[in-house]
């Protein structure tokens, strides 16, 4: 079990619920499309979460003003009181860790998840685009 997982336990959630809560936590104009896109949750996934949510009191649906097909979705004030030390200790374990690492390390990090993006598109051009 991953240590995103355990967390989500902790507060009653799944991995993914607690993925869903975290972008609409830290995204101001979110979509259930963010979310799929953001975390690859199936569109279904995180419906059936975003209709718990809701029944829980903890998120409402508005209107989009650039798409009518699609709902923003808000953190209601009882859904940021379930959020905020939810969130608040995801951020901090995350912060922590990455002050413990030591700058070094995190810029090795950086460098090498760069140089494996690099490669892998142009691999996957290799392979998939050029054939």
């Amino acid at each position: 079990m991953n240590i995103y997982e355990k967390l989500a336990k902790k507060y009653g959630l799944n991995y993914n619920s607690l993925m869903v809560l975290y972008t609409m936590y830290e995204i101001d104009i979110c979509t259930q499309k963010t979310v799929c896109q953001r975390y690859l949750i199936p569109k279904q996934t995180v419906h059936s979460i975003l209709k718990e949510f809701e029944k829980k009191g903890y998120i409402c649906f508005e209107a989009n003003p650039s798409s009518k097909r699609e709902k923003i979705i808000k953190l209601t004030p009882q859904g940021r009181l379930f959020a905020d030390p939810v969130i608040e200790k995801v951020n901090y374990i995350e912060e922590k860790t990455m002050e413990n690492i030591g700058y070094k390390n995190r810029r090795n990090l950086v460098e090498s998840t760069a140089a494996h993006c690099e490669q892998f598109e142009k691999i996957f051009k290799e392979v998939i685009i050029n054939g």
